[in-house]
């Protein structure tokens, strides 16, 4: 129903949609966006001789749910690309512990406060199954949830509690960008420069889901596919690149 929805908005007329659906009929058509229409509540399009007027409310919700369609789209697509790159970096017998922190890659956008928010819960591991389907075990630690702004030294070092108390090796922290660095560095001090874990902190400049075309997912698989790669220690992973929190900052530009 979607489809012929998006169809319909991108060429702003029935028959052509209908044309590039491979469908018999523009009726077919009319008939698809009326009860999607009937579903949502809402009328889509305002329809003439000339073609197919997207209503204000067409225009929001084509440009809420478009980018999470074609991210799932892209998901599908590469799907086994993702998970070999992912499977390599870290190996079937191991697992990841995911301690989501929230920030911009675990958020959606606020209408009331024209902003990026946390979500209440962390929307990582369920993609991560949902989607990649990773031949190795993702397991969820406690989840903070925070604008990274509001992170203090209880949650941080709530952070370094289950990292020591994991059993994992591979520790993934997703956290927001604007003080992702000096979480990072905290981290490293408290565990000092022996500890035998690997932990990559990574997180992106556009939410996972929801949102324009995001850099969450692949931030995410390189973040993952990285732990093959790298001695026990805190690391970020950003730009595809894996940084020494002593010597990075993030640059917002």
């Amino acid at each position: 129903m979607y489809a012929t929805f998006f169809a319909v908005y991108e060429t702003l007329n029935m028959s052509r949609a209908a044309e590039l659906l491979n469908l018999a009929s523009h009726a077919n058509v009319s008939k698809s966006i009326k009860q999607l229409e009937a579903e949502l509540g809402m009328k889509l399009f305002n329809t003439s001789p000339r073609g197919a007027e997207p209503t204000p409310e067409c225009e929001r919700l084509y440009k809420t749910i478009r980018p999470l369609f074609d991210e799932i789209d892209f998901v599908e697509k590469n799907k086994q690309l993702l998970t070999t790159e992912i499977k390599a970096g870290v190996g079937t017998s191991s697992s990841v512990f995911h301690i989501a922190t929230g920030g911009t890659i675990d958020g959606e956008l606020s209408i009331i406060k024209d902003s990026i928010v946390p979500l209440e819960r962390s929307f990582i591991v369920e993609y991560l199954k949902k989607y990649i389907k990773p031949s190795f075990d993702v397991v969820s630690g406690e989840a903070i949830m925070k604008d990274s702004r509001e992170i203090n030294k209880e949650d941080v070092a709530n952070i370094v509690k289950q990292i020591m108390e994991s059993s994992h090796e591979n520790i993934l922290v997703t956290h927001g960008l604007y003080t992702i660095t000096g979480t990072a560095r905290h981290i490293k001090n408290y565990l000092g420069e022996n500890t035998t874990k690997k932990i990559i902190i990574t997180g992106s400049f556009h939410p996972l889901v929801g949102g324009p075309l995001s850099d969450a997912a692949f931030n995410l698989g390189f973040a993952i596919a990285s732990f093959g790669n790298i001695e026990p220690g805190v690391h970020i992973a950003m730009h595809g690149t894996i940084y020494n929190p002593d010597e990075y900052q993030i640059n917002f530009n």
